[in-house]
């Protein structure tokens, strides 16, 4: 059901379940920074070893190519990781179909310098697991990286008093488009601290982001998390 619903979604262009912004908001967005724009913005110097989760078709990884030392990508679109192969990153690459929800990653400890995730937590089941094995394949003082949605951003938590569920994706079509996961600032922060791994800092992509980035918790869409390996 899952793989279906990112199929439709991200795997073919189906424009007709994309429910586009409001006139203003788009006006606004000529002052946003992208997720994956902000992520970049936050990798460390020096070649690195890099896994993304979620990867999608490259973009993020060939956007960065310059930075990488190696390159792994996961994902469990096949049309995705398709496109994803098809691009020139310059150095050793390796895309995996994998549900990396259910299994552990198919890694040796201690491998990867940084470890990215864009837009993905959302969707994966078993997030316990995941961020075991994501401080299993980190090198020791490794970065993780992972950009997700915050359900707590003031305009959601307006929508839960009024008995409504906010919807954290533009996709229509499913059940808020398949999300299973909903986060907090506050509770992933504690979580990660169990898991293993210290928050260097927490940050916001989009409209103002530079603003909404001194209270992320009230004010940012989306949540970008900076952790570090114990």
């Amino acid at each position: 059901m899952t793989n279906r619903i990112f199929e439709e979604q991200y795997g073919k262009k189906q424009s007709a379940n994309y429910q586009k912004p409001s006139l203003w908001i788009r006006f606004l967005q000529n002052y946003s920074i992208h997720r994956l724009e902000a992520v970049s913005g936050i990798l460390p110097k020096g070649k690195l070893s890099v896994l993304e989760i979620g990867c999608g078709d490259g973009t993020f990884l060939y956007e960065n190519r310059k930075k990488w030392k190696s390159v792994v990508g996961v994902d469990i679109v096949p049309s995705l990781l398709q496109k994803a192969r098809q691009r020139q990153y310059g150095c050793p690459v390796r895309f995996i179909e994998k549900d990396f929800g259910n299994d552990p990653l198919p890694f040796a400890d201690k491998t990867f310098d940084v470890c990215v995730s864009i837009a993905t937590l959302q969707y994966v089941y078993d997030i316990d697991l995941l961020f075991a094995e994501v401080n299993r394949v980190l090198k020791k003082g490794g970065m993780w990286i992972f950009e997700i949605p915050n359900i707590a951003v003031f305009w959601r938590r307006y929508e839960f008093l009024f008995g409504r569920l906010p919807q954290t994706s533009h996709y229509t079509n499913a059940w808020d488009a398949g999300v299973i996961h909903y986060f907090t600032y506050g509770d992933v922060k504690k979580f990660c601290g169990k898991k293993g791994f210290v928050v260097e800092s927490v940050k916001t992509a989009g409209i103002l982001s530079a603003i909404r980035s001194s209270w992320p918790d009230m004010l940012g869409a989306d949540l970008i998390f900076t952790c570090r390996k114990k």
